[in-house]
């Protein structure tokens, strides 16, 4: 019986974060985006199901949640930049800029790149503060089933 209690106490909490979570809006990287309330579900969805999988207590859950969001908009905006950098990229070899163009543009895509590690490294130590070893472990099979 407490079992359930909890469950839906968690429910509760999840649905609060989620409007939290949604209140800005999601920087998705230029692919065509579904429909803004498409995603939300999607993103109900994946938190309901995270929240089974993990356990997760309302202080984690109110944790995890704006985490993963911050995390998800510095990706994305990042994935457009690197986005823009392969046009840029596609262009100047294209319209035969020299050397030292294209070197700065393939040098800037380095650096997102090194970046791109540097946010999911920061991700995942904050992760650390927040999830048990086995929930992190779950964690990381959930985001790779998910997609």
């Amino acid at each position: 019986m407490f079992g359930s209690i909890k469950k839906i106490m968690v429910f509760a909490a999840v649905l609060g974060v989620v409007g939290v979570v949604f209140a800005q809006p999601m920087c998705l990287g230029g692919h065509h985006n579904p429909p803004k309330e498409v995603m939300e579900r999607i993103e109900t969805i994946k938190m309901w199901k995270l929240t089974e999988r993990l356990d997760l207590s309302e202080e984690q859950a109110a944790k995890l949640f704006p985490l993963m969001k911050r995390f998800r908009e510095r990706r994305d905006s990042l994935f457009q930049r690197e986005a823009d950098l392969v046009k840029q990229l596609r262009e100047a070899v294209e319209s035969g800029a020299d050397s030292v163009q294209i070197l700065e543009i393939i040098d800037a895509l380095s650096d997102a790149r090194m970046e791109e590690c540097q946010i999911e490294s920061e991700y995942y130590a904050q992760l650390r503060e927040i999830l048990s070893a086995r929930q992190q472990a779950e964690y990381i099979l959930f985001e790779i089933e998910f997609r």
